[in-house]
This record gives structure tokens, sequence and C-alpha cells, in this order.
């Protein structure tokens, strides 16, 4: 099934080698930051701060792309929790 689903979207499979940090230099730096931003949360289970940490990721605006990888995902910026409660000015 994700083999088919790969095709239809035409999604390009590349294979690295197991353990081997310096192959997969994008995923590694990605994981760094990710696990930084948790270990900030002072919860007991990183579980629960995860979908706060990942929002704030993909809202982050990245200098090299000019635009948040949610920019680039959904074409608008994402609402953020605190953005709900801000009233509106008429």
């Amino acid at each position: 099934m994700y083999f088919t689903l790969a095709k239809t979207f035409g999604i390009r499979l590349s294979h690295t080698a197991a353990y081997h940090p310096r192959a997969n230099g994008a995923i590694e730096r990605w994981h760094r930051t990710l696990k930084a931003a948790i270990m900030c949360h002072t919860s007991v289970h990183w579980v629960s701060a995860l979908s706060a940490v990942l929002l704030g990721l993909r809202t982050a605006f990245k200098e090299d792309l000019q635009c948040s990888p949610a920019d680039m995902v959904y074409g608008e910026n994402l609402c953020l929790p605190s953005q709900f409660f801000v009233q509106q000015q008429p």
C-alpha cells in the first residue's frame, strides 16, 4: 500500500544506510531541533508537549525558504492558539 500511494502521488522513494547519521544529515538536524524543543517543555511526558512543539516548528519562519513550512503546505499562515483570543477591531 505504501508503494502504491507513493507512486500515485509521484513521490520518489530513496533508501539510505541504517545507523549512518552523516548520510541522513537533513533529517538528523531536524530531529536535533525537535528534541531540543521538546526538552524546553517542563511536562514530564514528552508526548504531551509534542503537539505544541510541532505547531511551533511548522509555523516558524525559515529564512532560506522565505516562508514557514505551513505556508508551503497550506498556502496560508496557521492560526496559533493565542490568536483565537485576540479580538479584532472593526
